[in-house]
């Protein structure tokens, strides 16, 4: 069965286009926008595993040689320049991104844990995307 067409054809009027092109286009910005916006935030939490990561990794590389009594700020200074952790320090996640790294000892303040020795504490910033790990230990330096 044909279908029966009156003898005129009807196309896509230009008031239908002015209409159709800024929504179409509006569309484009929005799924541009949210996927720039999610890109951003997916290398922010990237950096932030990566701070946690080196954080770890140096908490780590200074236990092993405080056990084999090197002092901790010694470990950490062969890691870390003008408080910059080397690159090619084996703490690096991976050696593409600029993270700062911080040690200190600190005076026991927390009431509950009494004598415990001081408190060691590593922070690491990646200021590149403003996010860092800090992580507090209760060992002898």
């Amino acid at each position: 069965m044909a279908l029966k067409t009156s003898g005129h054809n009807r196309g896509i009027t230009l008031m239908e286009l002015l209409v159709a092109i800024p929504m179409l286009a509006i569309v484009a910005m929005s799924v541009t926008y949210a996927l720039a916006s999610s890109s951003r935030l997916t290398a922010t939490q990237i950096a932030r595993v990566k701070c946690q990561v080196a954080a770890g990794n140096l908490l780590t590389l200074i236990k092993a040689k405080t056990a084999s009594k090197i002092p901790a700020l010694t470990t950490f200074a062969e890691h870390v320049n003008s408080g910059i952790l080397k690159t090619s320090s084996v703490a690096h996640p991976d050696g593409g991104l600029l993270l700062r790294a911080t040690a200190e000892s600190l005076d026991n303040t927390d009431g509950a844990h009494g004598t415990i020795s001081p408190v060691f504490r590593i922070r690491v910033e990646a200021p590149a995307f403003d996010v860092r790990a800090e992580i507090k230990t209760y060992f002898s330096n």
